[in-house]
């Protein structure tokens, strides 16, 4: 074969091997199809007005996605993503609102099937209840405290607000959660300031509502007058006193002891107007006075106080003569039924004493008799004896200090006339009656309840509080004239 027709043959072979390679790759490409529908599609609320989604993209020739939302009443597109894309944030809701998604892929040829639901609610907002029961005190002509209830146990703190009259609030402090208090010590002094607190939460804050308060002026405190003393024999002195003052801190308690100088023995919080001093001896003479103090300074002091603590006794025991008494005796105690009263006695140094009651013992014991000597002389006025059988007696009380109050002398015991009360026992009811407390140095006291003409109503035996027995007059009879 001549050369060039080899060649035409080589190029014709040539061009049809492309001829049929070319059918051949035709035949096996595969046409365009719609792109698969994505899968897994999970919605999480992200705060209170959006929502993630995310979605497993299944297919290769998508174009795009479409997001879709129901409103109720349909399916509405709300976005497209490009191809390849897994998630999506939709934004823009309302808060605590439940939502429904689905998601579709598309390209030229058309739009695959929607995806699985996804159903998700945004979430609440997050205000923590407001604090109740605000409460604003002064405490200085600089400081407030404010307090208040917490009422939440989702805040992360307090805030604190102030303002003037005519300003807008201003957070001066934002307290930890779990906190009532705050001491505002920063102010003016005499300006009124408005006050509210609210509970921070995450998406806000509850308020409380405002509440006012007025400092303290610059000034020292008004000084407290008409101080008044009792003597509470076996506890100490009982003061109280008039509080004129509006802005002290405390109130300051001088005493001189004895004509001394005067020394600072207590002090007592704001508003408190009594005090008991228990740090006082027998037969001593105490003044006092009170002063009211702050941060300024200190008051004027009050009037003087002047206080004998000692044991005594107004006038005469007005016991009747010649008596004779029946007592109940109580349960809880008591070795005698009954008492006699006779009108005079020879005692001894043929003075004229007379016995104020025996004692008749009805278990056998020694009965125990009381003698007493009180006539209108300086030396016979208030003179107490006591005896048993025939063992040496006891002087109870002594040589009256005054003409008209005698005081405790030596001894462990004396009588003390109470103020005039009612007294019923089972013989009757009896009106102004006296009431006499002997004091005992080994802590018993016995209170004795006398009618004047009458006679003993009523022996009770006390160990400090505890009543420990009791006899009450039941019948009685006069022996002689009243």
């Amino acid at each position: 074969m001549p050369k060039f027709g080899l060649i035409i043959l080589c190029l014709a072979l040539v061009a049809l091997w492309g001829f049929v390679n070319s059918c051949t790759k035709k035949s096996t490409d595969p046409e365009p199809t719609r792109p698969e529908a994505p899968t897994n599609l999970v919605g999480t609320a992200i705060d209170t007005v959006s929502i993630s989604l995310s979605w497993q993209d299944n297919s290769n020739n998508e174009e795009g996605f479409q997001v879709y939302s129901w409103d109720g009443v349909q399916w509405g597109s709300i976005g497209t993503k490009v191809a390849n894309t897994t998630h999506d944030t939709v934004a823009g809701l309302w808060p605590g609102t439940e939502y429904s998604f689905r998601v579709k892929a598309f390209n030229s040829m058309g739009e695959s099937d929607f995806s699985n639901s996804a159903v998700v609610t945004t979430k609440q907002i997050l205000i923590p209840s407001a604090p109740e029961n605000l409460a604003l005190q002064t405490l200085d002509y600089n400081r407030i405290l404010i307090s208040w209830t917490d009422n939440s146990n989702d805040e992360t703190g307090f805030a604190v607000q102030r303002r003037l009259q005519t300003a807008s609030f201003v957070t001066i402090t934002v307290t930890a959660s779990n906190d009532t208090s705050y001491s505002d010590n920063s102010l003016d002094a005499q300006t009124l300031y408005y006050y509210r607190v609210g509970a921070v939460g995450q998406d806000g804050t509850g308020w409380s509502e405002d509440d006012t308060a007025s400092t303290w002026p610059y000034a020292v405190p008004e000084a407290p007058s008409n101080l008044q003393a009792d003597v509470v024999m076996g506890v100490g002195v009982s003061l109280a006193w008039q509080d004129n003052s509006l802005y002290e801190h405390h109130f300051i308690i001088w005493r001189s002891d004895d004509g001394g100088d005067y020394r600072w023995i207590d002090s007592v919080d704001a508003n408190v107007r009594v005090y008991l001093d228990p740090f006082v001896l027998e037969a001593h003479r105490y003044v006092y006075y009170v002063v009211a103090s702050n941060t300024v300074g200190v008051s004027e002091s009050s009037n003087d106080v002047n206080v004998y603590y000692g044991y005594y006794s107004k006038g005469a025991i007005p016991l009747a003569r010649e008596n004779y008494w029946i007592y109940d005796v109580s349960d809880s105690g008591g070795d005698y039924t009954y008492r006699e009263h006779v009108s005079r006695v020879d005692l001894f140094d043929s003075a004229p004493w007379f016995l104020m009651y025996k004692e008749h013992s009805d278990t056998g014991d020694i009965d125990t008799s009381t003698y007493l000597r009180n006539e209108d002389s300086d030396e016979n006025r208030g003179v107490l004896f006591r005896e048993q059988g025939f063992i040496e007696g006891e002087l109870l009380w002594k040589y009256p200090a005054s003409e008209d109050d005698f005081f405790f002398v030596e001894g462990d015991c004396v009588l003390v006339v109470g103020t005039e009360e009612d007294v019923e026992v089972p013989m009757g009811y009896f009106e102004e009656c006296y009431i006499y407390t002997r004091f005992s140095d080994g802590g018993t006291t016995i209170e004795t309840a006398i009618k004047p003409q009458v006679g003993i109503l009523r022996v009770r035996v006390y160990d400090g509080l505890e009543l420990l027995s009791e006899q009450e007059l039941i019948e009685y009879r006069l022996y002689g004239p009243l």
